[in-house]
């Protein structure tokens, strides 16, 4: 299948991996202590952006974060490690919830790309299909 441009591929198997990584998400945010909640609320899936990207090369990898979103309050990234793995200076114990979810899901996600891939591609088709039905008119 031709998807029409590397935008459209890269765009089709991004929201594959949203979508296969999202359950690793809840299970995190599940087992996420829950003082205020802000820790839970904290917790996303989006775009990363990789190192080999960051110093402006673009390449053909797709890569999907799981963790705490810093735009929430960037405190929480230090207090998110903190629960983690514990903080011995400040007496704190650590309350492991990220990789836990990790390891109880990571396989499952794998699991879940394909499916999810296969229905963005037939997704993105039908939309191209639409498009050119448009432009024929």
């Amino acid at each position: 299948m031709n998807l029409g441009s590397r935008v459209t591929a890269r765009n089709v198997g991004r929201r594959a991996l949203t979508k296969a990584a999202e359950p690793i998400a809840a299970k995190a945010r599940l087992l996420a202590p829950k003082d205020e909640g802000d820790l839970e609320r904290s917790i996303k899936v989006g775009k990363a952006i990789p190192a080999y990207q960051r110093d402006g090369n673009r390449g053909d990898y797709i890569a999907v974060f799981v963790g705490i979103d810093a735009s929430v309050d960037e405190r929480l990234v230090v207090y998110a490690a903190e629960q983690e793995r514990g903080n011995p200076a400040r007496n704190l114990e650590a309350q492991p919830y990220m990789r836990p979810a990790w390891d109880s899901e990571k396989g499952k996600a794998v699991d879940r790309i394909a499916p999810e891939l296969w229905d963005e591609i037939t997704a993105a088709n039908a939309r191209a299909a639409r498009k050119a039905e448009r432009k024929a008119k």
